[in-house]
């Protein structure tokens, strides 16, 4: 018999886009549902099918802490040809969700299986693929509660997940805590749970906390930082060093007592950054990158940065000389997905964008290279540039989501 606590539950998830009738051939996962919502384990799951949509499995935990854990193995678990990742939700898409938050108000994590369209496939071949699709997801969830439950108690109780250490870490840099920034970063240098890549730009933020300027310089050559993804964190670090180092003080930026020609120098090598569309969240930052508008007469640049300065000061800083002849250089257009069609042309084309855009723009690249026909996807990624190139695409992107 239902308890009350399940029963609930129930009543309130298979309902409106999400009802069930009893004869349904889909009857059976609210049954599945009720044994998962009373076996007492703190990892729970639900399956859900809103009319109009794909099937997602609710994964429920009993706290933040072990959610985020759960999202970092479910994504390394699961059949990604079959499902998306696992989504962290705080906030419900659908009615019948909000049951959910009513009992775990910490959110629920979502593991979407692929939609027709996303497949590009017709009608018959998505329902051959869909019984397939739930099955593969659903024994690759049941073997990681399985071996959840069965891991000594010691391995449940493990430290911060990494998303929330990386958040602590951020909060620390933004408040201007030392003493925080150090504590996190040395939690996250130790952990195997985060790539090298978020790892570095850490670094690049706490060499810049602490003002450590030439380190700056030198990590970025060692990481070739120019050839590769990146973050604002690096690029922030990366502008405050080279611009700190051709100035006697800190007020420089705002007296432009500069050393116009050494600050050239030294940062000619990193003007591939500075050309990225620039996404900043500081007046400091975007006067940073202003006045290396302006040492390299990028086009456009002021344009972008006059909505976020004084125009006093940004009308000083356009007068200054810099004794440099540089060539004009253009602001990298973000790319426009919508020009682009699922051809071998232009996805050879994204997929080469993709290997130094701004990390802002990687979860939109990697969604609309997904929604390439599954026919297409498979030929292409039997060529061995197409696939090194998709594959790097997708450890990067694997890498945000897991954050």
């Amino acid at each position: 018999m239902m308890t009350g606590y399940s029963n609930q539950i129930l009543q309130g998830f298979f309902k409106g886009e999400n009802k069930i009738i009893p004869n349904s051939q889909w009857h059976e996962k609210v049954n599945n549902a009720q044994t998962q919502l009373e076996s007492g384990s703190a990892i729970k799951y639900m399956v859900g099918y809103p009319q109009g949509s794909s099937p997602s499995f609710y994964i429920l935990c009993d706290s933040e802490e072990l959610m985020e854990h759960t999202k970092d193995w479910l994504n390394c678990a699961l059949p990604r040809y079959y499902c998306q990742f696992a989504r962290p939700c705080k906030t419900a898409e659908y009615d019948f969700e909000g049951v959910l938050l009513q009992h775990w108000p910490h959110g629920f994590l979502k593991v979407t299986v692929w939609g027709r369209e996303s497949l590009g496939i017709d009608q018959a071949k998505y329902r051959m693929f869909l019984p397939e699709a739930m099955k593969q997801s659903q024994e690759a969830l049941n073997r990681l509660i399985t071996r959840y439950l069965s891991s000594p108690v010691i391995n449940r109780q493990t430290s911060k997940p990494i998303g929330m250490l990386v958040k602590g870490f951020i909060d620390a840099y933004e408040n201007h805590d030392h003493a925080s920034m150090v504590e996190h970063y040395d939690s996250i240098a130790s952990s195997e749970d985060i790539e090298r890549r978020n790892k570095d730009t850490l670094k690049f933020m706490l060499l810049e906390a602490e003002e450590k300027w030439e380190q700056i310089i030198e990590f970025a050559r060692q990481r070739n930082v120019s050839a590769q993804v990146i973050s604002s964190g690096v690029s922030v670090a990366i502008m405050h060093a080279v611009i700190s180092l051709s100035t006697a003080s800190d007020k420089g930026i705002n007296s432009f007592e500069l050393d116009w020609p050494s600050m050239y120098e030294r940062s000619i090598e990193f003007l591939p950054i500075f050309t990225k569309p620039p996404l900043f969240e500081s007046e400091k930052q975007w006067k940073l990158w202003a006045v290396l508008v302006h040492l390299f007469k990028i086009e456009q640049g002021f344009d972008k940065a006059k909505p976020h300065l004084d125009e006093e000061w940004l009308n000083t800083l356009s007068e200054q000389d810099t004794s440099v002849n540089a060539v004009p250089v253009h602001v990298e257009r973000k790319l426009d997905l919508t020009t682009q069609v699922h051809d071998k042309v232009s996805i050879l084309f994204v997929l080469n964008y993709a290997q130094t855009c701004h990390e802002s723009e990687l979860i939109q690249i990697y969604e609309w290279l997904e929604s390439v026909p599954i026919s297409l996807k498979i030929e292409l990624k039997q060529d061995c540039l197409y696939y090194r190139l998709w594959s790097k695409l997708e450890e990067s992107a694997l890498i945000l989501y897991r954050l």
